[in-house]
């Protein structure tokens, strides 16, 4: 029998958990895609994600929303939205800046592929639409990402070459709320 899946809004006992998630697969992540030597970037990341959490469960909520997945009580994945983040300010030069992002997608190496990403994807869209938001933006640098994120969601909105240092894409999406 599978495991059940339940995704809900981040609680304050749920922020151990999803800091965990994110110090664990955040630098698997950078090993899959063989940038396991930039360790500073690693552990910023990490420290950005940390502060997301702090920030979703100190405003209540209130412009940031977070979902945590879970399996028998431990959190396995998580997903936010909330104002654009500095790189697709940067790539779009400002145009999607009142457009929010869905960020934070990230699952422990164990649980990747079996849909948990699919189902807080799902999940966060249906809250989107709940508000009457009917659009979104999300973006990567991770060529395994992108290649995941350009099923899901078509073509990308902006292709920035050279933006990690040369040989290097970042890809940006605009995505309506509606097409799911």
């Amino acid at each position: 029998m599978p495991e059940e899946i339940h995704v809900s809004k981040l609680k304050r006992e749920d922020a151990e958990g999803a800091f965990e998630v994110f110090k664990r697969t955040i630098p698997f992540a950078f090993e899959r895609e063989g940038l396991k030597h930039l360790t500073e970037e690693i552990n910023n990341e990490i420290i950005h994600k940390k502060s997301l959490i702090n920030d979703a469960l100190n405003t209540k909520g209130i412009g940031i929303l977070f979902l945590t997945a879970e399996i028998e009580g431990k959190i396995i994945g998580t997903i936010s939205y909330g104002p654009v983040g500095e790189d697709i300010r940067n790539c779009t030069n400002g145009e999607l800046d009142e457009v929010g992002e869905l960020g934070s997608v990230f699952v422990l190496p164990e649980h990747q592929g079996k849909g948990i990403a699919t189902k807080l994807i799902n999940t966060l869209i249906s809250e989107l639409n709940k508000k009457g938001i009917e659009k979104f933006c999300l973006d990567s640098g991770y060529g395994t990402a992108q290649k995941i994120w350009t099923r899901k969601f078509g073509a990308p909105y902006k292709r920035v070459k050279d933006y990690w240092g040369p040989g290097t894409v970042h890809m940006v999406w605009l995505c309506s709320t509606k097409s799911f």
